[in-house]
């Protein structure tokens, strides 16, 4: 072998070991998914779709157009099946150039399978054929998978299945067709299946990650204010009234009369004694009631205690003092004093007060007599013209 055919060898090598490896790098980048086109029948329509993927079209009539409902060769009916079923033929029946297909979009399928069950009755003594075909090009060219003899009965449903990767296009049709004059028969088809597996880009998965979000709720309630309010105590202290009697004694001044007529010259001097002319002064003081504050305090200085604490009113000479004082009291002036005093020492006062009046009155009577007396005494003595009083 020479040197350039080694190098050839090489090269068409390295060749053939990068198309492997670009092959796997494809196949690496791919998966596969099943799409299904199928129909179940379960409603009385040729617009069924129960699989993955939709149908391209509904099922089309060929020879007659009357609807699933109602046809004189093929329609949708329950009879005898589970639900509802594709039905071709009936009785004496012509099933020459009748028939009915539907397509679906198998474009790029690496692979596809057609699957479905039928049966079929024979109602007399004519039999049809019906054949089962399939198109790669929307209908332009049939090719028959399998032909089946309506001569005899098949009394259920019977499953097949046909590997169909040669006729996946973008306009696939499958569709059942029948033979035969004055057919006295019934073709069922049920649960028609397309399952194509298709080569896809393997999906890119990003993951995205968030930061957790922190939400962070603060419900403020208002304070709660509490009031109480107490009603005021009043506390009312109501002292008696206290009557205080204060007497004021006044003596008229001697009264000077005219000169008499035995001594022109000389006035005479005549006394007129007057009895003395008392005044009693009644003063009465009310203690007004004194309202305490919110506590029920008792205002200061109206207490028992406090008057007692009152040095005028610590015994009853000072109580007979203070009465005598105001008994010789200059006339026109009065004294008044309000002070409180027990029984017993409002009767020792009274008895002194009463005593120091008696006695004063009888001072002035006896006075009054010894002035009386000396006048006499000099009125009985011999007039002498030149003596003088």
């Amino acid at each position: 072998m020479t040197t350039s055919t080694r190098r050839l060898a090489a090269a068409a090598l390295l060749g053939a070991m990068w198309l492997v490896v670009l092959a796997i790098a494809a196949l690496a980048d791919t998966i596969e998914i099943e799409e299904t086109y199928r129909d179940e029948f379960n409603t009385q329509s040729f617009s069924g779709n129960d699989g993955t993927a939709d149908w391209s079209t509904h099922w089309k009539e060929f020879g007659e157009s009357d609807g699933p409902a109602a046809g004189g060769v093929i329609w949708v009916w329950s009879s005898k099946c589970s639900g509802y079923c594709l039905k071709i033929g009936g009785v004496d029946v012509d099933l020459n150039d009748k028939g009915v297909w539907r397509e679906a979009n198998l474009a790029g399928a690496e692979s596809a399978t057609l699957s479905f069950k039928f049966s079929h009755e024979l109602l007399g003594s004519k039999g049809g054929k019906v054949y089962l075909r399939i198109s790669p090009n929307g209908g332009a060219n049939w090719t028959t998978l399998e032909t089946y003899a309506l001569n005899k009965e098949e009394k259920g449903f019977v499953s097949r299945s046909f590997d169909i990767d040669d006729f996946a296009t973008g306009n696939t049709r499958i569709g059942f067709f029948g033979s035969g004059p004055n057919v006295d028969a019934y073709f069922r088809v049920d649960d028609v299946q397309i399952a194509a597996i298709f080569e896809v880009p393997e999906p890119t998965t990003t993951t995205t990650t968030k930061p957790p979000v922190t939400i962070t709720t603060t419900t403020t309630k208002p304070p709660v204010t509490t009031t109480t309010t107490k009603p005021p105590v009043t506390t009312t202290t109501t002292k008696p009234p206290v009557t205080t009697t204060t007497t004021t004694t006044t003596a008229a001044p001697p009264a000077t009369l005219p000169p008499s007529d035995d001594d022109p010259d000389r006035p005479t001097t005549t006394t007129t004694t007057q009895p003395p002319t008392s005044t009693t002064t009644t003063t009465t003081t009310t203690t007004a009631p004194r309202t305490g504050g919110a506590g029920g305090e008792t205002p200061p200085g109206d207490t028992a205690e406090d008057l007692a604490a009152d040095d005028r009113f610590s015994d009853t000479a000072s109580l007979a003092t203070l009465a005598l004082e105001a008994a010789t009291r200059a006339p026109g002036v009065e004294l008044a004093a309000t002070f409180a005093l027990s029984p017993i020492d409002y009767a020792s006062s009274s008895v002194n007060i009463a005593s120091s009046t008696f006695r004063s009155q009888l001072l002035l009577a006896f006075l009054l007599g010894l002035l009386i007396a000396w006048l006499g005494i000099r009125g009985l003595e011999p007039k002498d013209p030149d003596s003088s009083l």
